[in-house]
């Protein structure tokens, strides 16, 4: 079985561009890795495998199937070397921009999936999957700060659009830090790890939508007072704040994830 070499990192050039650290520490490899909850018939997606600092540890796991996704083409032919052909006939590579998959159809059946995230793309990248509402658990490394607003409660600081987006679809969990001396090159912040479980609810898509344009609107604007902010947006905005058990002067940050969600809903047709 394969195993994590240290000359696999030491024969590529991390591209900033790209928000590119190679995780080298063993101990966070494996432990990550078996955050991620699975079953025999599961099939797990990575996002940006790179080296394969996690998919050595992947491959092994007793499931239907792996996928790697990954964009740099250097890293898809290293992969392919390493982790392709008939040693490990489960696993499919796939050289593609993860903000440019569709999560839904990737696979027929929902699936799990891990990745150590780019900073400079985890917001956006996070948003679309949780979208795709065909993701049973994300075991995700994002920076700290992403990991903390992602947990946030309201009346927090850190509590916003992604706090709100992800509590509404998945159950969040931050299970543990990740430093600097870990990764190669050093990254200048401290990373976290969280696990997204996803929810035992049903989903509309246009629900989805319109809380998704409510909370930009809302939180785009957090310091101002709810009246304030809906002001022209709806035809009566006290009587919808009413409704809804919403103070006029209540600002964004104070209210929970689960009357900004019903207010999102109703919002389209105020």
């Amino acid at each position: 079985m394969t195993t994590f070499n240290f000359s696999w990192v030491r024969q590529f050039e991390a591209k900033k561009s790209l928000g590119q650290n190679f995780l080298i520490d063993p101990n966070q490899q494996s432990k990550i890795v078996e955050s991620l909850h699975y079953n025999s018939d599961d099939v797990i997606v990575e996002i940006g495998p790179g080296v394969g600092s996690l998919t050595h540890l992947l491959v092994k796991k007793n499931v239907i199937k792996v996928i790697l996704i990954e964009k740099d083409p250097r890293f898809c032919e290293h992969l392919q070397n390493v982790f392709g052909g008939i040693k490990y006939p489960k696993v499919e590579i796939i050289q593609a921009d993860a903000l440019e998959i569709n999560w839904k159809t990737l696979e027929s059946k929902p699936y799990r999936l891990i990745s150590n995230l780019p900073y400079n793309i985890s917001t956006p990248l996070i948003m679309s999957l949780i979208k795709s509402q065909h993701i049973e658990e994300m075991i995700l490394m994002v920076q700290k700060e992403v990991a903390q607003r992602i947990v946030a409660k309201h009346g927090s600081k850190t509590y916003g659009r992604l706090s709100i987006m992800l509590q509404w679809l998945y159950d969040c969990d931050r299970l543990f830090d990740v430093g600097p001396s870990c990764f190669r090159p050093q990254p200048k912040v401290t990373s976290s790890v969280v696990r997204l479980k996803k929810r035992n609810i049903e989903i509309v898509q246009s629900d989805l939508q319109n809380v998704e344009k409510f909370t930009q609107l809302i939180f785009h604007q957090r310091r101002k007072m709810m009246k304030s902010i809906l002001n022209g947006k709806v035809s009566m905005p006290e009587i919808f704040l009413k409704k809804h058990g919403v103070l006029p002067t209540s600002r964004p940050e104070s209210l929970s994830v689960q009357t900004i969600v019903e207010m999102g809903k109703d919002f389209a047709s105020a």
